[in-house]
C-alpha cells in the first residue's frame, strides 16, 4: 500500500502523492473545508473510487463492447467469433469497475480503518481476472476446434486442467491478500500437508489424472460409441477430468468415472463408424444329413439361376465331385456381391464352422455400407432370410431341435 507522505503544505493537510490526492484537495476546495480528519479524506477517496468505477463500467458496456461486437460481427473470419464470444466480452467489461476502483483506492494507508475495502476489492479483482482468463482461454479452445486444428474432446480435458489450475492459483492470491502474507509462504503450507490431501483425496485425484489421460490419448472422444461391459453401452454425450457421461440405446444415462475406463477394457466403435463399412456375420446351421454330392436331378434347376453361371464354367468338368453345400455356398457369395448394401471391396465370404450336436454352422462374412445401426440389422435380416429361403433348393435343410 501507498503510504502517507507529506506533500506542499498549502492548507495544513497531509495528503497523499498523486493524482488521487489531487482530487481530493480539489474536491475539499470547492467545498470550503481547509481542514479534515484522515478517515473523511479516505471517504472521499472511495467515494471517488466508485464514481470512476461506475462510469468505466458505463463506457466499457455501452461503448466498447458494442465497438467489439460490431467488429467481430463485420469479420468474415469464425476465429474472432470464438475468441470474443459474449462470455469473454461480458467478463471483460465486469474487470474494467474493479480494476479502476482499486487503482484510485489503492493509495489508503495501511492503518486506516477502511484499508478492508480496498483488500475485499483486491479479491473480487483476482477473481474477475480468473474467470476472464479462464473465458479467454476458452475461446482461443474453441477457435481451435473450429478451424479443425484441435478436436473436442481431445482437448476438453486439458482446457479443465488448466483452469483448475488457474482457480487454484486465484485462491491462494486471494487468501494472501485477506491474511497479508506471501503467496509462496501458502504454498510452502500446502506442501507440508500435500500427502494428507492426497490420502483424503485418492479416488478423485485418481479420476483427474484418468481423465487427463483419456483426454490426451484420445481414447475416448464426445460422439464416440462405446461398449463397457457391465456398465454402459451407448454414446459418449459428455467428459470432464471427472466423469464420463454415456446416453445408452435404451435412452438411459450411464455416468462412470475415466478410472473405469482406463483400467478396465472397454469397446470404442469409432473405427467401424469411420470405416468403409461395417461387419456383417450370421450363420445357419445345417442339417449334416442333408449335405450329398450334385447329381443330374439337383443340377438342372441350379442351371437356371445365373448367380451360378460362374460357379458351373469354374468347375466344369469336375461338377459332380461338388456338393450341394459348395454350390450354395458359392451361390452366397454371389448373392452377397450382387448387393448394392455390400461393400463388395472389403471382406466378403461364406465359411464352414466346425460342426456340433447342432449341425454344420455355415456363417456368412461380409461389411455393410450402412452403418446406421437400424438399416444394419434390416441388411443382415434380408441376408438371412434370403439364405433360409434357398436352402430347399439346393436339398439342404436347416437343423433345429
Amino acid at each position: 500500500m501507498i503510504t502517507y507522505l507529506q506533500a506542499d503544505d498549502v492548507m495544513g493537510l497531509d495528503i497523499r502523492k498523486g493524482m488521487l490526492a489531487e482530487m481530493a484537495n480539489k474536491i475539499l476546495e470547492w467545498c470550503g473545508v481547509s481542514r479534515i480528519h484522515g478517515i473523511y479524506s479516505d471517504l472521499i477517496s472511495i467515494a471517488i473510487g466508485v464514481v470512476a468505477a461506475v462510469v468505466i463500467y458505463m463506457i466499457a458496456r455501452h461503448v466498447i463492447a458494442r465497438i467489439i461486437k460490431h467488429v467481430v460481427a463485420k469479420s468474415t473470419s469464425t476465429i474472432d467469433d470464438a475468441i470474443l464470444n459474449h462470455t469473454v466480452i461480458h467478463r471483460g467489461v465486469v474487470l474494467f469497475p474493479s480494476i479502476t476502483f482499486l487503482a484510485f483506492c489503492n493509495g489508503l494507508d495501511e492503518t486506516s480503518p477502511l484499508i478492508f475495502i480496498v483488500k475485499i476489492c483486491a479479491v473480487v479483482t483476482t477473481f474477475h481476472s480468473a474467470r476472464f482468463i479462464v473465458a479467454l482461454l476458452g475461446g482461443i479452445t474453441d477457435a481451435f476446434v473450429e478451424k479443425g486444428s484441435l478436436r473436442r474432446g481431445s482437448v476438453n480435458g486439458i482446457y479443465q486442467l488448466i483452469s483448475l489450475a488457474i482457480y487454484i492459483i486465484m485462491t491462494i492470491i486471494m487468501v494472501s491478500i485477506l491474511i497479508e502474507r506471501s503467496p509462496l509462504k501458502l504454498l510452502a503450507g500446502f506442501g507440508a500437508s500435500a500427502a494428507i490431501i492426497t490420502l483424503i483425496f485418492k479416488d478423485t485425484i485418481e479420476g483427474f489424472v484418468a481423465g487427463i489421460q483419456l483426454s490426451l490419448n484420445r481414447m475416448v472422444e464426445v460422439g464416440d460409441w462405446i461398449e463397457v461391459p457391465g456398465s454402459a453401452d451407448g454414446v459418449v454425450q459428455e467428459i470432464t477430468l471427472n466423469t464420463v457421461k454415456i446416453q445408452n440405446w435404451n435412452n438411459t444415462i450411464t455416468t462412470i468415472p475415466p478410472s473405469t475406463l482406463k483400467s478396465h477394457a472397454f469397446n470404442n466403435w469409432k473405427g467401424m463408424q469411420e470405416s468403409d463399412g461395417r461387419r456383417i456375420t450370421c450363420s445357419i446351421n445345417i442339417d449334416m444329413t442333408s449335405v450329398e454330392f450334385l447329381s443330374d436331378s439337383t443340377m438342372t434347376p441350379l442351371h437356371k439361376m445365373e448367380l451360378l453361371n460362374t460357379f458351373f464354367e469354374n468347375e466344369g468338368e469336375n461338377i459332380s465331385s461338388q456338393t450341394n453345400l459348395t454350390a450354395f455356398r458359392a451361390y452366397m457369395v454371389a448373392y452377397l456381391k450382387s448387393l448394392d448394401v455390400v461393400n463388395s471391396n472389403m471382406t466378403l465370404m461364406t465359411r464352414v464352422l466346425n460342426p456340433n450336436q447342432y449341425g454344420l454352422p455355415v456363417e456368412f462374412y461380409c461389411f455393410s455400407k450402412d452403418k446406421r445401426w437400424e438399416n444394419y440389422e434390416e441388411i443382415r435380416g434380408r441376408i438371412l432370410d434370403h439364405a433360409l429361403a434357398m436352402l430347399p433348393k439346393f436339398g439342404l435343410r436347416v437343423y433345429q431341435r
